[in-house]
């Protein structure tokens, strides 16, 4: 059967640009997908698609805080959704956590590893450990920048809302060793040359987000960029697909 525009709607989804200070510059970290997964065999952002847990957060914040939420991503509602996608994928495959208690701060005492293997494995919920723990999403942390359409005609499409976020202190990125074999961290510039001698595959839009950032010479040139794209606007990247990548589908 013929694949058509119609047919295939995108997956909401959010992806995270984890970066830290270095001494040749900032770094990104960047993950390799197994072959079977969406972007298979691919360094990319951390990141992944809404999941049902992602949409029972609304209701616990106030109609105020909904409405600036939904504002900032352009969003009539399900704002926090993606935030939530952000904060859990973050988790899930760099092993991250973005989260606050009741006093506003980290709450240290938690096992990581011990909550992530089970959240992905889906032994945990994620609704049920952030409430079990007294936990808030600490979505201030991220910052909008980038908001990607998957080209028609494709059979897996997404549109996916980029975030960027420093490394938080006293946290460790790894990937999780089960859809993300490898992990790095790398310069942007480093990434991009990599790419160029096919020495590593890396998706359109993570390439784009790379050459984005390569010029800026530590993390907060980079959050500041960041910071101003969502004020005056956060730019829609819809890529076409040519005639002859049409004829390959």
């Amino acid at each position: 059967m013929q694949i058509t525009a119609k047919q295939i709607e995108p997956i909401p989804s959010a992806t995270v640009v984890l970066v830290r200070d270095a001494l040749n510059g900032p770094e990104v970290f960047l993950a390799l997908r197994k072959k079977n997964a969406a972007f298979g065999a691919s360094y990319v952002f951390p990141g992944g698609g809404i999941d049902p847990v992602d949409k029972n957060f609304e209701s616990n914040i106030s109609d105020k805080e909904n409405r600036i939420i939904n504002d900032y991503l352009n969003l009539k509602t399900g704002g926090y959704e993606y935030f939530s996608a952000a904060i859990r994928e973050l988790f899930e495959e760099a092993g991250i956590l973005l989260v606050l208690n009741d006093k506003k701060q980290f709450p240290e005492h938690l096992n990581l590893k011990q909550y992530r293997d089970l959240i992905y494995s889906k032994a945990l919920c994620w609704n049920d450990f952030l409430k079990d723990n007294s936990l808030h999403l600490d979505h201030k942390k991220l910052i909008y920048f980038s908001f990607w359409v998957t080209p028609l005609y494709l059979s897996r499409r997404y549109t996916t809302r980029f975030f960027i976020t420093e490394i938080p202190v006293k946290q460790e990125a790894s990937h999780c060793g089960k859809e993300l074999i490898d992990s790095c961290w790398i310069t942007a510039k480093e990434a991009l040359i990599a790419r160029r001698k096919k020495e590593i595959n890396i998706p359109y839009p993570t390439a784009i987000t790379l050459m984005q950032i390569r010029r800026f010479g530590c993390v907060n040139e980079i959050l500041e960029w960041a910071k101003n794209r969502s004020i005056i606007g956060v730019p829609c990247y819809f890529p076409e697909l040519t005639e002859t990548e049409r004829q390959e589908i």
